[in-house]
């Protein structure tokens, strides 16, 4: 059985008509998320920063 590929997931929804939750990862907005905190600054960080001038 050949996959089948929609335009969006609001596509997909519609013509699936699901009974039960689906979850969509996304994995653009997933490495977005991951990046804000990976690039966040830790408690370690912030106090080797010294105080603001």
């Amino acid at each position: 059985m050949k996959p089948r590929t929609f335009e969006s997931v609001d596509a997909m929804i519609a013509a699936m008509e699901p009974s039960y939750t689906v979850y969509c990862i996304q994995p653009d907005v997933l490495r977005g998320a991951v990046s804000m905190v990976l690039d966040a600054p830790t408690a370690e960080t912030m106090t080797q920063r010294g105080p603001k001038a």
